[in-house]
């Protein structure tokens, strides 16, 4: 049945739905190359489809290894310069030890002249021959101090076992009990080693 049309109403044109449809269909199609999605740079992604900055490039790789190399080769040579500086006072301290040893054997080898020359001082009579040896007997002594080398002390002095060596015993007043005497042969030492123990005599209250 046909429906009347009123001649005050408007009528669609039949060929103007399509005319709308054709630019919404038109800009919703995929592949176009006016949209987004058509592989334009200015679009954002690139075309292959990858992402720009994904992954890390050689730089952000090979960083963290050269600093982990350049720390171990530090601690290593910090490990190698203490060494060195313990191998050093090592060093010092031996050369030390065996200068000081040399030189107290050295020291201990002259005393014999000593003797000698104290020998011929007492035998010698007086005059310008014993005072002579005299003068070089203490220069000889006034040398070998400059090394280190000290008289033990004896008269006057408590007895000492770790420098003196008694030869015999002398009565004395009691408060001079365990005091040495007399002495018969001197004693010497450099610093704290004993080069020769005193021969002394030590009193012993009657």
């Amino acid at each position: 049945m046909q429906i009347p049309v009123h001649p005050l109403i408007p009528q669609p044109d039949p060929g103007g739905a399509g005319a709308a449809e054709s630019p919404a269909a038109g800009a919703a199609e995929p592949g176009s190359g006016g949209g987004p999605a058509g592989g334009d740079p200015a679009g954002g992604a690139p075309a292959g489809g990858a992402p720009a900055g994904d992954g890390p490039g050689p730089a952000a790789g090979a960083t963290p290894v050269a600093g982990a190399a350049d720390g171990d080769d530090k601690q290593r040579l910090r490990a190698a310069l203490r060494e060195l500086e313990r191998a050093k006072q090592r060093v010092e301290r031996d050369a030390a030890r065996v200068a000081a040893q040399t030189r107290d054997d050295l020291l201990a080898r002259l005393l014999p002249l000593l003797d000698d020359l104290d020998r011929t001082i007492a035998a010698a009579p007086p005059g310008d021959l014993r005072d002579g040896v005299a003068l070089v007997r203490d220069k000889f002594e006034r040398v070998l101090a400059d090394y280190g080398l000290e008289r033990v002390p004896t008269v006057g002095h408590r007895f000492d076992p770790a420098v003196h060596e008694a030869v015999g015993v002398a009565p004395v007043a009691p408060d001079r009990d365990g005091e040495v005497v007399s002495e018969w042969q001197r004693g010497y030492r450099a610093g704290d080693r004993v080069l020769r123990a005193a021969k002394v005599v030590v009193g012993r209250a009657a």
